[in-house]
């Protein structure tokens, strides 16, 4: 069985990102370099709800994303997703539902 995703070992993440933000990760995730892959899995999770955008990022893709961020690294990957986990730190976090990116986006949309 081949799959388009790497191995799991733990509870998914949802964050939640402005439309802007949404379009810069869809330019990422066509763009070539060593951010595609991540870009396109986490782009194909996205929920939208009115003007707001979230989507559940893999245990294994939040990892390699915070650890590009506590390098300080730059560039257009690593500074998207700075930008998106520094404007809603508390969405960040694990999820046992995958569910819970589509109720996130409907909940922040009512609230704003």
């Amino acid at each position: 069985m081949v799959t388009d995703d790497p191995p799991q070992s733990g509870r998914p993440s949802v964050i939640m990102m402005t439309p802007e933000q949404h379009r810069q990760l869809e330019s990422l995730a066509r763009e070539i370099g060593d951010h595609q892959e991540l870009c396109k899995r986490v782009y194909k999770r996205v929920k939208v709800a009115k003007d707001k955008v979230a989507t559940l990022i893999l245990s294994t893709d939040m990892a390699r994303i915070q650890d590009v961020l506590k390098s300080g690294e730059k560039g257009k990957y690593p500074d998207l997703f700075r930008e998106i986990m520094n404007s809603n730190p508390s969405t960040g976090g694990p999820t046992a539902d995958p569910d819970q990116v589509s109720k996130q986006a409907d909940k922040d949309s009512k609230n704003h």
